[in-house]
């Protein structure tokens, strides 16, 4: 009669503990892979979107005009409609991704990215637009691009085109919209901030 013969206790243990330490090598790594192609993702769409803002600035020699009470992603979509300058608005992919866990920056459920104007008026929405707007004064409550002055790159430009101008805003990879504060890599990759881009 043949004896069987398989694997003894210590031998699976030491194989399952093999497999654990490898699992956990290789799981954090594909959560930061995916983080950075997320972030990616969102500099592609502030891309995009500065580019098509600037077209419809030479087409018609001022901004498209931001919607105050969120109705459009840009008043009357004119980004998309009746000339397509963006085939769509894209989304803010880090707040879609973690809808539990996220502070909805639109009234209205939306998660689309849009040019933001760099005031608002009594700390409600703003046209974006000098003869619309009665322009609050810089540094005051109203001065949005305050909110960014920890990206020195990214406020001094909003200073050279006050009050004409326009930024974007993405939640960031925490899924938190915090204001202030503004994600820097530099403080991991998973830090707090939200990801402005101010256009072009």
């Amino acid at each position: 009669m043949m004896e069987t013969k398989g694997f003894t206790l210590i031998e699976l243990l030491i194989v399952v503990a093999i497999i654990g330490i490898l699992a956990a090598i290789a799981v954090p790594n594909f959560l930061n892979a995916q983080t950075r192609a997320q972030l990616a993702q969102v500099q592609s769409n502030f891309k995009a979107l500065a580019t098509a803002f600037e077209s419809y600035h030479v087409d018609y020699g001022c901004y498209a005009l931001h919607d105050p009470p969120h109705n459009y992603n840009v008043y009357k979509n004119a980004l998309t409609t009746p000339v397509a300058y963006i085939a769509r608005i894209p989304v803010d992919i880090f707040q879609t991704a973690k809808l539990a866990q996220t502070t909805n920056l639109s009234a209205y459920g939306k998660f689309e990215l849009h040019p933001e104007p760099f005031y608002s008026i009594g700390g409600g929405g703003a046209w974006g637009a000098p003869g619309l707007d009665k322009i609050p004064a810089r540094g005051s409550s109203d001065d949005l691009t305050l909110r960014f002055r920890q990206d020195e790159e990214q406020y001094q430009k909003a200073q050279s085109l006050w009050p004409h101008g326009r930024y974007v805003v993405s939640v960031g990879p925490d899924g938190i919209h915090n204001y202030p504060g503004v994600y820097n890599i530099s403080n991991g990759l998973r830090s707090s901030g939200d990801m402005i881009r101010v256009l072009p």
